[in-house]
């Protein structure tokens, strides 16, 4: 596969999933990688309208 092809293909998950995905990390907030991922994630939930039911961590 070009890395041209790879950059096109995004793994795809309804909001639900990603807010439970956010759910199910935030007890690792305090780790600085997972931060990062976090912090994306939550990025790309508030693109899509959607809102986690927990509080959102924010990058320290």
């Amino acid at each position: 596969m070009l890395d041209s092809q790879r950059k096109g293909l995004r793994a795809s998950v309804s909001g639900e999933d990603l807010r439970l995905i956010l759910r199910a990390i935030e007890a690792y907030s305090h780790n600085a990688d997972y931060r990062e991922v976090i912090v994306r994630l939550q990025n790309q939930a508030a693109a899509l309208g959607v809102s986690p039911k927990r509080a959102i961590v924010t990058a320290h």
